[in-house]
């Protein structure tokens, strides 16, 4: 037999605190809940378990704080954070054709004026008489040496090696292989523009100082003074750079030789 004055369970039948003779009842709690810690303060860091949910609340902040999260701004008409592209409609609406005007009969139509006649800022030298002097015309064209020596001009020497010479000790003159300029408006003879003409009325006829004339291939012909006037004989090697041409020297019996580039003009260009 149990005794009355033990403190019984819940649903246990035993004596109540009010002096009667029915079940034992526990006092009412807060919340329902069985146990309700007292109100947590603000800002405090102790882990909550009541209603909230959140393990850990932050402290409040204060508005304009550095760390308080920024508020986005309702666009209006295309800004930075609009969530259906704002901007995007904007510049559509900003690149939409605009109405033409209807011309009026009065009206005439615009029209951009023809550019200047363009200005050459280095024009060619003209002629100088001792270029014309020193120069044969042939089919419209001015031709004369690199250098304008007289078409009457004779060799400086021989062509032939004279035979108490050694070939194998011999080289072309420093004269004949030195850089000379082309002067400006004046182009040196390509073969694509040798004729026959150029071949009897130049090369046949004159001299030029030298015994051979080179066009722009290397391409080296003889002069009234060479073996074989108005043949060519060789291909001669030589260096161009900007407006200087130079003829690479030659060795042995071809060491005789004397050339010069055959160059031409337009008269009045």
């Amino acid at each position: 037999m149990r005794d009355s004055r033990s403190r019984g369970r819940r649903g246990a039948p035993g004596r109540s605190r009010g002096g009667g003779g029915g079940r034992y009842e526990s006092p009412p709690r807060r919340g329902g809940s069985r146990y309700s810690p007292p109100p947590r303060r603000a800002g405090s860091r102790s882990p909550s378990r009541g209603r909230g949910g959140s393990r850990y609340s932050p402290p409040a902040r204060r508005a304009g704080s550095r760390y308080s999260p920024r508020r986005r701004s309702p666009s209006r008409g295309g800004g930075r954070y609009s969530p259906r592209g704002g901007r995007e409609k904007a510049k559509s609406r900003s690149r939409s054709p605009q109405p033409k005007k209807k011309a009026r009969p009065g009206d005439q139509e615009y029209r951009i004026p023809p550019p200047k006649k363009k200005v050459d800022m280095f024009p060619l030298p003209a002629i100088t008489d001792e270029q014309i002097d020193n120069s044969i015309e042939v089919d419209g064209f001015l031709y004369a040496t690199i250098d304008f020596t007289s078409p009457h001009a004779q060799p400086p020497w021989h062509y032939l090696l004279p035979t108490h010479v050694d070939p194998r000790q011999t080289r072309t003159d420093l004269s004949v292989t030195e850089k000379k300029t082309l002067p400006r408006g004046w182009e040196v003879l390509t073969s694509a523009n040798f004729t026959e003409r150029i071949r009897e009325q130049i090369m046949m006829k004159y001299s030029w100082g030298t015994h051979l004339l080179v066009l722009e291939g290397g391409q080296a012909h003889w002069t009234s003074m060479g073996e074989n006037p108005g043949v060519m004989t060789t291909i001669w090697d030589f260096e161009k750079y900007g407006g200087w041409y130079a003829l690479k020297p030659r060795y042995e019996e071809s060491s005789r030789w004397h050339a010069k580039f055959l160059i031409r003009r337009k008269p009045g260009s």
